[in-house]
């Protein structure tokens, strides 16, 4: 068997994956191995550090490697270092209050056939203290997701103990449920985390990444979320997961012997009135 033409490569992936390819890509393959198949080079060319994710219908791929991680079904995360993205669910969207000036425009990416709205990208040198304790479990004095969540989505931002700008207790409580049912994670160990932040975040222009963001999409959105999670204080909260609010509710009994005694009152003075 002689081997695999480039053409027939890349027509091959133009077929399986709707993507054309540059046929220099199929020659450098074949180069290193005469037996490749479509499938070889549609992921040899996301492999290649120097390309960005192939796009199709302003869609972006995620890199080969990455494992999902669904907060819903836990399991256990890696403690090495990695690089991480948080996505929206198929079925979620992201609520923004209401009095936001800039609306942001949310990246659409594939992951095994799927896609998905990106939201956010992140390193850490843990990523199951990082990416979920911290995120999805942690405090928003903490982390900065969680900060910019809560600002938008228009829960209260208070003043903590050492001056950091953090949530409420209560909105602590309904932002975890909201990205527990909501979102999910991307991640992948990689001991060069630090050299890719930089450039997913140029690639994918997540909304929610402010620092070492310079695209001019979003920038408008992205000064605003700045302020406003600097600023005490809440929006119109749009999350409604069923947490108790910051406001008192009568205890059950109590609700209770009253509603009988005024049943009481009214059925007296009605006995009165007859007679």
């Amino acid at each position: 068997m002689v081997g695999n033409t480039p053409e027939y490569l890349v027509e091959g992936v133009a077929n399986n994956y709707g993507i054309v390819l540059d046929l220099s890509l199929a020659y450098n393959l074949l180069d290193m191995n005469p037996l490749a198949t479509p499938d070889d080079l549609y992921y040899y060319a996301q492999s290649m550090e120097t390309e960005k994710p192939l796009a199709e219908n302003n869609v972006l791929k995620i890199p080969r490697g990455y494992n999902l991680f669904d907060p819903k079904e836990g399991g256990i995360l890696p403690t090495s270092e990695g690089d991480y993205f948080i996505i929206l669910r198929e079925e979620s969207t992201l609520p923004l209050r209401k009095d936001l000036r800039n609306l942001p425009l949310v990246p659409t990416v594939s992951f095994k056939k799927k896609c998905y709205s990106l939201i956010y990208t992140g390193i850490s040198v843990n990523l199951a203290q990082r990416d979920y304790k911290t995120h999805f479990m942690g405090k928003a004095r903490r982390s900065t997701l969680r900060k910019s969540l809560g600002a938008i989505l228009g829960l209260e931002l208070i003043k903590g103990q050492d001056g950091k700008i953090t949530l409420a207790l209560d909105d602590e409580q309904r932002l975890t449920n909201w990205m527990i049912d909501n979102l999910l994670l991307l991640y992948k160990e990689n001991r060069n985390s630090e050299s890719k932040e930089t450039e997913y975040i140029e690639m994918y222009n997540p909304p929610l990444n402010l620092s070492k963001n310079h695209n001019a999409i979003n920038s408008d959105f992205r000064e605003e979320l700045s302020a406003l999670r600097n600023r005490e204080g809440k929006g119109t909260s749009i999350i409604q997961d069923g947490v108790t609010s910051s406001k008192k509710k009568i205890h059950p009994v109590l609700k209770t012997a009253i509603i009988a005694v005024v049943s009481f009152i009214l059925g007296y003075m009605f006995f009165l009135l007859s007679k």
